[in-house]
């Protein structure tokens, strides 16, 4: 799927992430999106990013289980992983359109 532009793709983002985290039983928090502090060049700051939260899933299998399914649902997102262990753990989705 292409997505047509920076609006379409943080909806489809967030309803893909939505939708792993329910099927393993965890609510999906966005932590940041436009907002909070971030790289100067961050994606956020464009409207291309979402931070969500990942500190809430205790099984570290249910968390790898998610980060793969996410990657492979929006191959044309980079996902991270990212502050593992931190309490601002959290799961970075953006579509950087090259």
């Amino acid at each position: 799927m292409r997505f047509r532009d920076a609006a379409q793709a943080v909806a489809i983002i967030a309803l893909v992430v939505e939708r792993v985290f329910d099927s393993y039983g965890y609510a999906a928090v966005i932590t940041s999106a436009g907002d909070g502090q971030h790289k100067k060049d961050s994606l956020h700051y464009r409207g291309l990013a979402l931070d969500f939260r990942m500190k809430h899933v205790a099984s570290p299998e249910h968390k790898a289980a998610i980060v793969a399914l996410i990657r492979e649902l929006l191959p044309q997102c980079d996902v991270l992983h990212e502050s593992v262990g931190t309490p601002i753990e959290h799961l970075h989705v953006e579509w950087d359109a090259k």
